[in-house]
């Protein structure tokens, strides 16, 4: 296992916050000192919440954390809570440990109404602190539901990591940074300096100032609009671009040494990832959409499914940016993600599940096929006997190997996912799968059918008629032969998409 090795101590609050903050922890708990805090790779926003706050106000249950190494690790690591905690280790957003909220075998595979930074400011006692409120919120809003506008920090770190191809402690480091100020900010109510530029201000410097830039003018564009948005989304949303440089300038902080590289940080992952976005939006355009069919909400329909082998990071983004409703994409070392249109799949009533199931029956050893539990391969997150198949529920979404859920590349060939996909969006359709592999999708409605037709047929047996009991009953069927009207046999199913 791979991993990286930092120590951080300038995102360390003064002596006073933490004092005041953790005499606000309601209930005595044992004190854990703590020299090294665990992240997967490449953390998100509520990661990085989550250990700003715990170093700012959880030193007295936590000793040692604010000067706790940083180590990112692969992937999750097997272990249990009490041998973190005997090694002075805490796992964040990982290891299922008590700031992770993500469970196996629970509804969703994660906790619900819970992320990591509000995990572990429900233990500290802090989540109604009036400082925290507005970062929590939009921290779990953003994390569980994927509504971050592109100028919030969420977004941009992810353009950090994506387009800049920084290492996750460059990006941890400067996201704290910017969650410190926001922190203060929020609490103490700094006033405007008078050396204070607003975000637009240090956008049209820029601009003037590099000539490159000006010459590529839907970048430019683009980057103003998003500028003037983040502008005016300042007031509601502590996380904005916009707000995290006032944010940056009230604290104080030294304009050129924190001011100015937070902004040229943020501004070259703006850059970066238009001009990336650009590129694969014009590859994929060459790509033809399948058509799927899907019922939706009772109502047949046709939903566009586009296929592409990339390695481009922002290729699903892009192909739902050209109206495709299901993204599939492959990489060259064979791992498969597949993404939805949230405006079809949340809103419309469409789910994953059948397709996680059929994908998971694939990936199943042959011996294994037969006694599968076809409900149970649709659970959400991962699958105890199916490797490598990871089910987001909440962004209906599939992943075969991610930077968090590294797996191993899937054996399934890319036609029979395609077909997969043709079949699952419809219940007639993933009837006809099913049959063809002689899955029974419901074994347990099996049984009991199986079960009352054997109670039929005894009691059948034991009421048995003799040849003089049945002459009156074969009187009155021929009585009645012809009465009855004929009815249309049902057309037959075509399969065709």
């Amino acid at each position: 296992m791979n991993s990286s090795t930092k120590t951080e101590n300038d995102s360390t609050a003064p002596a006073a916050q933490t004092t005041s903050a953790t005499t606000q922890t309601p209930a005595p708990k044992i004190a854990i000192p703590i020299n090294t805090i665990i992240l997967h790779q490449q953390p998100h926003l509520d990661e990085v919440v989550a250990v700003t706050i715990l170093r700012m106000y959880g030193e007295a249950l936590f000793p040692g954390i604010g000067k706790a190494q940083l180590r990112f690790v692969e992937a999750d690591i097997v272990g249990i809570e009490s041998e973190w905690d005997k090694n002075g280790e805490l796992p964040i957003g990982v290891c299922k440990g008590r700031f992770d909220e993500h469970r196996d075998g629970i509804k969703n595979g994660r906790i619900k109404g819970k992320c990591a930074a509000t995990l572990a400011a429900k233990y500290l006692g802090i989540e109604n602190r009036p400082e925290l409120k507005k970062l929590l919120a939009e921290t779990l809003e953003g994390d569980m539901n994927a509504t971050n506008t592109p100028t919030q920090l969420a977004e941009l770190m992810k353009v950090g990591y994506r387009s800049l191809k920084k290492d996750s402690y460059v990006v941890f480091s400067t996201v704290s940074t910017a969650v410190i100020a926001i922190i203060n900010l929020e609490r103490l109510r700094y006033a405007q300096n008078s050396d204070e530029k607003s975000l637009k201000v240090m956008w049209a410097e820029a601009l003037q100032a590099d000539e490159e830039l000006k010459a590529m003018q839907r970048v430019v564009s683009r980057i103003g609009q998003l500028v003037g948005e983040s502008a005016k989304n300042e007031g509601n949303l502590v996380t904005e671009f916009s707000f995290v440089i006032k944010a940056l300038f009230r604290a104080p902080h030294d304009y050129k040494k924190v001011v100015e590289p937070q902004f040229e940080f943020y501004l070259a992952c703006l850059k970066n990832d238009i001009v990336e976005f650009q590129a694969v939006i014009e590859e994929l355009k060459k790509v033809k959409p399948v058509e799927v069919r899907a019922l939706l909400y009772n109502r047949k329909d046709i939903i566009k499914l586009l296929v592409c082998k990339s390695d481009a990071l922002q290729a699903s983004k892009a192909a739902r940016m050209l109206g495709n409703h299901i993204v599939l994409v492959r990489n060259s070392e064979g791992n498969f993600q597949i993404f939805t249109d949230k405006r079809v799949f949340n809103d419309q009533g469409l789910s994953l599940a059948n397709l996680v199931r059929m994908i998971r029956w694939l990936s199943l050893p042959a011996d294994q096929k037969a006694k599968a539990d076809w409900q149970a391969l649709g659970c959400a997150g991962d699958h105890p006997d199916v490797e490598g198949i990871h089910y987001h529920k909440v962004a209906e979404a599939v992943y075969n190997g991610s930077l968090t859920h590294p797996a191993k590349a899937s054996t399934i060939a890319m036609q029979a996912l395609i077909e997969a996909i043709k079949y699952a969006f419809d219940p007639g359709y993933v009837k006809m799968w099913c049959n063809d592999r002689c899955i029974i999708m419901n074994p347990k409605k099996v049984a009991q059918i199986k079960a009352a037709m054997r109670e039929e047929k005894h009691r059948n047996k034991s009421e048995e008629k003799t040849p003089a009991q049945l002459i009156p009953d074969l009187a009155a069927v021929l009585e009645n032969v012809g009465a009855e009207k004929s009815e249309e046999r049902p057309e037959k199913t075509v399969r065709r998409f």
